[in-house]
């Protein structure tokens, strides 16, 4: 046997001494030092890293994950014409229909522009956000046309608060008697003449005074 060789059980009483040195060490740094608290195991470059959350080992970058590009349909088109149309409408328009996307104009615009878009990843990426474009929109028109009429009927209210009151209707029309060629008997209209069966046989009522 080489003397130079060691034997399996020198080599572990070597280990032994070694990590009983160093807890010795370690627990003579916590006594000098005693608020220190538990260092931990030292540095042992054998020992291997965690495995990672994704399944990959250390050193190895995982594969980027694939976007899905979104289809874009014509309906998402027309709906972001619509929108757009009617805000820019609100904004600048003067007449009835100006800058309003009408379905004329979408059936013209919309199919192209919906072949474009999807040829395009970039311009798919950001209509895939179509929803919420045109959420902020309608909510944003509904709004300022609430604010609109708000402020309208306020300044309706205000005028009319210091306005007088409006004068009371005419009164009614005084009896002008009845009309040519009738008289009044026993409260009834009849014609000149004329006795109503109630009164035939006996004494007529006195006629009415004629209102002068």
């Amino acid at each position: 046997m080489n003397p130079d060789e060691t034997t399996p059980a020198e080599e572990g009483s070597s280990e032994g001494s070694s990590a009983a040195s160093s807890t010795s060490s370690t627990d003579a740094g916590a006594r000098a030092h005693p608020f220190v608290g538990d260092t931990g195991p030292g540095f042992n470059p054998d020992r291997q890293p965690p495995p990672r959350e994704d399944g990959y080992p250390a050193g190895v970058d995982a594969p980027p994950v694939a976007i899905e590009i979104p289809v874009i349909e014509e309906g998402q088109v027309r709906s972001v014409l619509k929108n757009g149309g009617d805000l820019v409408h609100a904004g600048v328009g003067v007449g009835e229909l100006d800058w309003v996307m009408t379905d004329v104009d979408q059936d013209r615009i919309a199919p192209p522009l919906t072949r474009i878009i999807n040829k395009h990843e970039q311009l798919a990426r950001v209509m895939g956000h179509s929803d919420e474009l045109a959420v902020a929109i309608g909510a944003g028109l509904y709004t300022w046309r609430s604010l609109l009429e708000r402020e309208a009927v306020l300044k309706v209210h205000k005028a009319n608060a210091g306005a007088p009151p409006p004068p009371p209707p005419p009164p009614p029309p005084a009896d002008a008697g009845p009309p040519p060629g009738t008289t009044q008997v026993g409260g009834l209209t009849v014609p000149e003449g004329y006795i109503p069966l109630a009164f035939r046989g006996r004494a007529q009522p006195p006629p009415q005074e004629e209102m002068p």
